[in-house]
């Protein structure tokens, strides 16, 4: 720290200790405040510290052409240690530290810089505020969109005609509490975000001021602002003073509190959602609001559950946006073209598209953003289903039934492969799988799905048309100590590099024909009467109709779903043994979300035990019940960087992490 002459008012900034006077005594004080003035006339507020050793403000002017201010400087502290000093003196505001010591102002000082009052040095006292501006790509969905329309040409409307903006991007506002030196929380990674502000706040007041213009900002522009708090929370668990402070904020950003993500570090508790109910509870107390508990909305850092609810929220806003822009259209005087020709006709078509649009959206009943929270409750499952929705649930908030199907399903082991035969063994005549699909990894190495139960790890792949050995299995899911139902029944089995040539990429459609695909971001209302095919080592190609699916518990949690297909046509069997492993894929339709065939789900086993699980208004229907799992849970797993092969002529695919939610109501 050094001793410098202040002699003009650019030199002195809050933060920084002044030698002043007081009562023609010489006294330190730290500026915390400065008021431009002209004349070069210093204006400042102050702590310091009175006669009777007490920590007081007062307000002093000083003309520096005339007066002689010490200014000791700390230039080489960075703003957040300033503030940091700031913070503390505030803390120390009206009480008294220093009775009878005569190095009061001093040791005032000092104090503040070295933090040994009140707080450490690292604790975590900064509002902080992150505003980030993402992109259309950050979420599939919304990217499937924005295609659709471009493939439509809704983006070929002449310059001269004003017509309503569609927002299709989302804003998200992240505020925290910091120490200015930790990292914040990683929610999205740099190539999905346009731009980022960052403001650290030493005062609630000044924060709040500051966030709620921002957010005012983005209101005007109808850009959709979605709010994430994260807390940090004391070593028991439990909410500090700070983080109450911070859920006031979030409250002032937005008005209804069920939009607001609260993120906790992980707890060291044995029971992590006794943790998440205690936050709950005591966030519900604090905003002091009669909706259903929050307990849908406390997540621990990196769930990914937590990105999903961000989709889900950003894709009904893109959805409520496009029919407020349907209904702008509307009232505008679009009248239809005689030739095709003019300008109008342009505007006329928009206008049919967007309407086109709508349709596709999800209606009033098929809530995805509300069914993700009872998705999330589901996963942290109490000890009585009905009373837990009960108490944490919102009332009509979607159409869901629950009905006590019974736990452990027995699955039948439909050996994998995909289209083409595949077995451990070269006896091909029994306990057979089918291929599912091809996977590239970043170094060039291709590997095919299948189930664990029919090629478990380290075990050799067999054809039943070449006779060496094809691949190896270098990871699958361990069914010996878990049961199928608990985890993805998953190998990923590695082609050896000789044999690569004998792959087959693209996908498979119904056809026979290998086309470019993608895998399906489809949400349940959209699957919900899609046509659906497979290719099967035992059935070959079977067609169907997708009807849903429902949640089975596993132990103490709701780890499974039994899907139901309808045969095309009645009375056909979807799947049989040896076709585990299957591919399910979706055909195309005009949708947004299926304009190209798309691959939905790996098929694990038919339920032997299939009609005790159907649902009520399925009964009187002749379905197919079985154990499937979302082929984006592959991309899930400890081999990174994996890529589908569904590009015709041996390129890459991509992997397009969906949020989507299947009740089957």
């Amino acid at each position: 720290m050094s001793q410098r002459k202040t002699d003009t008012i650019k030199h002195a900034n809050p933060g920084d200790i002044i030698l002043f006077t007081y009562h023609g005594l010489y006294q330190k004080g730290m500026i915390t405040s400065k008021i431009s003035a002209p004349n070069n006339i210093l204006q400042v507020q102050l702590y310091y510290t009175n006669n009777e050793g007490m920590v007081s403000e007062t307000n002093s002017s000083y003309n520096l052409d005339n007066t002689e201010i010490v200014r000791y400087a700390y230039n080489d502290l960075d703003s957040v240690m300033r503030k940091r000093i700031l913070f503390t003196a505030e803390q120390m505001k009206g009480n008294c530290f220093f009775k009878g010591s005569i190095f009061k102002s001093l040791k005032f000082v000092l104090g503040c810089m070295s933090g040994d009052f009140l707080f450490q040095k690292h604790i975590a006292i900064f509002i902080e505020f992150k505003e980030i501006k993402l992109k259309t790509s950050t979420f599939p969905r919304i990217e499937n969109i924005e295609r659709w329309m471009k493939s439509n040409s809704c983006n070929k409307i002449p310059s001269t005609i004003k017509v309503p903006e569609l927002i299709m991007g989302t804003t998200v506002f992240v505020p925290t509490i910091t120490d200015g030196e930790s990292e914040p929380v990683f929610l999205f990674e740099d190539k999905h975000i346009v731009k980022t502000k960052t403001g650290i706040f030493t005062s609630p007041s000044k924060g709040k001021e500051k966030i709620l213009c921002r957010q005012s900002d983005c209101q005007a522009k109808g850009e959709p602002v979605f709010v994430v708090c994260v807390l940090k929370t004391d070593q028991k668990g439990q909410l500090t003073k700070q983080d109450l402070t911070q859920i006031d904020l979030s409250k002032e950003i937005t008005g209804d509190c069920a939009d607001i993500l609260y993120i906790i570090p992980k707890s060291s508790q044995n029971n992590q959602n006794d943790a998440r109910r205690i936050v709950s509870y005591t966030i519900k107390e604090r905003l002091q609001t009669t909706s259903p508990a929050l307990y849908y909305n406390v997540f621990f850092d990196e769930e990914s559950d937590i990105n999903k609810r961000i989709a889900l929220f950003a894709e009904k806003r893109v959805n409520k946006a496009v029919k407020e822009h349907n209904r702008a259209l509307s009232f505008m005087h679009i009248e239809k073209p005689l030739n095709g020709k003019d300008a109008n006709a342009n505007l006329f078509d928009y206008a049919l598209k967007i309407k086109k649009l709508e349709l596709f959206s999800p209606n009033n009943t098929a809530d995805h953003y509300a069914c993700h929270k009872l998705e999330v409750l589901l996963q942290r499952k109490e000890e009585s289903v009905l009373r837990y929705i009960e108490e944490f649930f919102p009332k009509n908030i979607c159409d869901f039934r629950v009905k006590p199907w019974p736990g452990n399903p027995k699955v039948s082991k439909y050996h994998l492969k995909q289209g083409s035969k595949v077995n451990a063994t070269m006896n091909h005549s029994q306990e057979y799988g089918t291929l599912g699909f091809f996977i590239r990894d970043r170094k060039g190495s291709i590997y095919f799905t299948t189930c664990a139960h029919v090629i478990p790890k380290s075990k050799y792949a067999y054809t039943d048309k070449l006779e060496p050995a094809v691949a190896k299995s270098v990871l699958a899911t361990d069914l010996s100590s878990t049961s199928i139902t608990e985890s993805i029944d998953l190998s990923l089995v590695k082609v050896y590099e000789e044999k690569v040539e004998s792959c087959r990429f693209g996908l498979r459609d119904s056809r026979d024909s290998f086309v470019k695909g993608i895998i399906s971001l489809a949400n349940d209302s959209e699957m919900k009467n899609m046509k659906v095919y497979k290719w099967g080592a035992k059935t070959k190609l079977t067609k169907g109709i997708y009807k849903g699916s429902i949640f089975i518990k596993e132990g103490e949690k709701f780890q499974s779903r039994i899907h139901f297909l309808q045969g095309n046509p009645k009375k056909t069997e979807f799947a049989e043994e040896g076709d585990s492993g299957s591919l399910i894929c979706f055909e195309a339709t005009d949708s947004p979300q299926l304009q190209c065939e798309s691959a939905a789900f790996i098929f694990v086993g038919g339920c032997l035990s299939g009609e005790e699980y159907v649902p009520m208004e399925l009964e009187d229907k002749e379905v197919f019940a079985g154990l499937i799992y979302h082929v984006n849970d592959v991309f899930k797993c400890m081999i990174r960087n994996l890529n589908p092969m569904f590009t015709p002529g041996n390129a890459d695919g991509s992997v397009q992490q969906g949020a989507g939610v299947q009740f089957s109501s």
